[in-house]
């Protein structure tokens, strides 16, 4: 009857280490799933951020350069302008 007892013991280990080892390994898979996911998120914060600072830069020209524009027309074409620029 021990005899039997030990086989079902370890029968009940190799389950809960086989077990263990597939949690494991699902979460590793998961993870890299993450990991890539996280990296194109940056870089579209990156993509982002250089589109802004094109925005910012122009209209910092625009409002605050040596010759600052006055006219609403003006501003609109140049703003529409830069929009369409940044967004190609």
């Amino acid at each position: 009857m021990s005899n039997n007892t030990a086989k079902g013991d370890g029968v009940l280990r190799y389950a809960f280490f086989s077990g263990a080892l597939l949690l494991l390994f699902a979460g590793y898979i998961y993870s890299i799933k993450v990991r890539v996911e996280n990296i194109a998120l940056r870089g579209i914060s990156e993509v982002f951020y250089e589109i802004n600072n094109l925005y910012k830069d122009k209209l910092s020209e625009l409002f605050c350069g040596d010759d600052p524009v006055n006219d609403a027309e003006i501003l609109l074409v140049e703003e529409e302008t830069t929009l369409k620029a940044v967004c190609q």
